[in-house]
């Protein structure tokens, strides 16, 4: 697990963080949507939760003979997946992206806020 300041460059370190612990270990098509998918949920994180409620995001993954899962913790309040707006040009393209790519994601609360999780797999 890493923690990242959320600012603005809390995406680019998350994907590097991403690459730099599971990189060689995974097909590079698995890698891409695994970085993309990182960046999204990172992004959201640094953009939709109240600053007042904390300055950092978490980011873990673990991988295995065919999987990995990356889950980002943030301070917020959480949100229901099936209640969000629908994508247009200023954005609301992230996890529409995650509910697309990944096998499997889920939102649930954790003692440090929320958490979001995807799985990406291959064979």
């Amino acid at each position: 697990m890493r923690r990242f300041a959320r600012t603005p460059e809390a995406p680019g370190r998350a994907r590097r963080f991403i690459r730099d612990v599971v990189g060689a270990d995974i097909p590079p098509d698995k890698l891409q949507d695994a970085l993309l998918l990182t960046s999204e949920l990172v992004a959201n994180a640094t953009r939709h939760v109240d600053p007042a409620l904390g300055d950092s995001i978490a980011v873990s993954v673990t991988s295995g003979d065919s999987s990995l899962t990356v889950t980002v913790s943030d301070p917020g309040g959480g949100f229901d997946p099936a209640d969000r707006r629908p994508p247009s040009d200023e954005g609301g393209w992230g996890l529409l992206l995650v509910e697309r790519i990944a096998a499997r994601w889920q939102v649930a609360p954790s003692d440090r806020g929320t958490e979001v999780s995807f799985v990406v797999e291959w064979t």
